[in-house]
């Protein structure tokens, strides 16, 4: 489990490429690269990109389906807006965590 601290650095340091690149596109190097981190520092901490990529989008749509249970009607709003507004980035991290998913079975 990737702690809160680590997870919002990663949103931070992903959202900053996400929006001009593909998901499928950023690997631990280039994550490393913009995080200024070496790789075993990213290994300590995060495990690998699939990893990372499941928890940050988990811990994302997470967040916006309490509001959705907890009142239900503008929750689920809130929840579909989130999903619409944040389309492209939860489009890359599911590419992301795609890619992968299939590195790892070569």
């Amino acid at each position: 489990m990737i702690t809160s601290i680590k997870l919002l650095e990663a949103n931070q340091i992903l959202a900053q490429v996400l929006d001009s690149e593909r998901g499928s596109e950023i690997n631990v190097k280039k994550f490393c690269k913009l995080a200024a981190c070496s790789r075993p520092t990213f290994y300590a901490h995060y495990g690998s990109m699939r990893q990372l990529s499941t928890e940050l989008l988990l811990k994302k749509l997470d967040q916006h389906l309490y509001f959705a249970t907890s009142n239900y009607g503008n929750g689920l709003k809130r929840l579909l807006t989130y999903m619409e507004k944040e389309r492209c980035f939860i489009l890359n991290l599911l590419a992301l965590i795609d890619a992968e998913k299939g590195s790892q079975q070569l």
